[in-house]
C-alpha cells in the first residue's frame, strides 16, 4: 500500500489546521455575491469583483446600503425578492434576476446568464449569482448523459459487491461531471484516508487507487464543513479570490460561509492542489449515520465550472449509497462502522 505525500511547509500546514475555512471573507472570482440584512432588505456587503461581471457597474461599494429590490428582481415581473423564502442552510435557485439596466442599457442574454442561489444566515440573506453559460460542446455532453440519467442510477443500484458499485460509482461520476479524474476517498479509523476506487477519462491513467494520505491532509475544521456542506466547487485553482466589503457584517462579525458555494479556498489547500497539477475540483461528502465516511473527488486540469442541472444529478448518485442494497447490507454497515470508528 503506497503513501501519497505532496510536501506543503510545515508552517503552512500548522496554519491550515488552526484556519477558520468558513470566515476567510473571500469567494471564487467566476461569480459574485450580496449580503442583505433580512430586516432592513438593504444590502450589507458585496464581493468587490462584482463589478468584473455587471455592466456598467464601476464601484462595488455603490450597492452597499441601497436596498436590496434596487438591484435585484423577479424574474417574471417587477416584483421585489421575498427574503423569506430563503432556506436557512443549503442554498437553493431562486427566482430571480440582476437588474443590470440600473447601470445602462443592457440585452436580455445578458440577464439570462445568471443564477441566484439563495440562503439566511441568521438575520443575513445571501444571495449567491453563478453564470450558466458554457461551451456547446460541453451542452451536448450533458444532454447526452441525461438522457439515460435514469438507466445509470438504476446501474448503480444494481452493483453486486461493494468494489464492483465503488466502480461503477466513479464511472457515472466521471461521466455526468465530465472532469478527468474521479475517485472515492475512504477516511480511516486513524484520521488517514485511502483512495478505494478511480476512473479517468481516457487520456488519462489512474495514478492514486490504493494510495494512503495523511490525515493532516483533511484536517478537523474541513471535515466538518464537509459535513454541514456536502458540495464543493473549486472552478480555477489559478484564479484569484474576491474579498468581501466591507469585511465585517454591520454586528462586526465576518460572514458565516459554511454554505456558500462560491467560498473562497485556503492558500494551503490551493498549494496542495497545483503540486498535484489540479486545476479545478468537486467534491461530494459520503454521511453514513452522521459521520463523515469519505468523499467523492473529482480533479480536472483545466478550469471547470459545475451547471447546477450537473450538481443535482451528482447528488442523486451520491444518495444512492444509502439506498443501494450492496451499501444497505449487513457486512457493509459493519465495514462502514470499522471504517469511521
Amino acid at each position: 500500500m503506497g503513501v501519497h505525500d505532496d510536501t506543503i511547509p510545515a508552517e503552512l500546514e500548522k496554519s491550515c489546521a488552526q484556519e477558520q475555512i468558513h470566515l476567510l471573507g473571500t469567494i471564487q472570482s467566476y461569480g459574485f455575491l450580496m449580503a442583505v440584512d433580512v430586516a432592513s432588505r438593504c444590502i450589507v456587503q458585496v464581493s468587490a469583483g462584482i463589478v468584473r461581471h455587471w455592466p456598467g457597474l464601476q464601484d462595488a461599494a455603490v450597492l452597499l446600503s441601497q436596498p436590496l429590490s434596487d438591484w435585484v428582481a423577479a424574474t417574471a415581473g417587477p416584483d421585489a425578492p421575498d427574503l423569506a423564502a430563503l432556506p436557512a442552510t443549503h442554498p437553493a435557485a431562486m427566482p430571480w434576476r440582476p437588474r443590470f439596466e440600473q447601470t445602462g442599457p443592457v440585452q436580455a442574454q445578458q440577464i439570462a446568464q445568471w443564477e441566484c442561489l439563495g440562503h439566511r444566515v441568521g438575520g443575513v440573506a445571501v444571495l449567491e449569482w453563478l453564470p450558466l453559460n458554457g461551451s456547446v460542446d460541453e451542452l451536448l455532453r450533458q444532454n447526452q448523459v441525461f438522457a439515460y440519467f435514469g438507466e445509470v442510477i438504476a446501474r448503480l443500484r444494481r452493483a453486486e459487491g461493494l468494489e464492483a458499485f465503488f466502480r461503477e460509482c466513479v464511472k457515472v461520476m466521471q461521466g455526468i461531471s465530465g472532469f478527468d479524474r474521479v475517485m472515492i476517498y475512504r477516511f480511516l479509523p486513524d484520521g488517514s484516508g485511502e483512495i478505494v476506487a478511480e476512473h479517468t477519462a481516457p487520456e488519462y491513467q489512474q495514478k492514486y487507487l490504493g494510495l494512503r494520505f495523511p490525515a493532516s491532509d483533511v484536517p478537523s475544521q474541513a471535515r466538518r464543513l464537509y459535513l454541514t456542506n456536502k458540495l464543493r466547487v473549486l472552478a480555477d485553482v489559478e484564479a484569484s479570490m474576491d474579498a468581501l466589503l466591507p469585511p465585517a457584517l454591520p454586528n462586526g462579525e465576518a460572514l458565516d460561509q459554511s454554505h456558500c458555494l462560491l467560498r473562497g479556498l485556503s492558500p494551503v489547500h490551493l498549494v496542495y492542489l497545483r503540486n498535484m497539477g489540479v486545476r479545478a475540483t468537486l467534491t461530494l461528502s459520503i454521511v453514513f449515520d452522521g459521520k463523515l465516511w469519505g468523499l467523492i473527488a473529482c480533479h480536472h486540469h483545466h478550469p471547470g465550472r459545475l451547471r447546477s442541472r450537473s450538481g443535482k444529478a451528482c447528488a442523486s448518485c451520491r444518495s444512492c449509497w444509502r439506498k443501494s442494497p450492496t451499501c444497505a447490507s449487513s457486512p457493509c454497515r459493519a465495514w462502514r462502522r470499522s471504517s469511521i470508528a
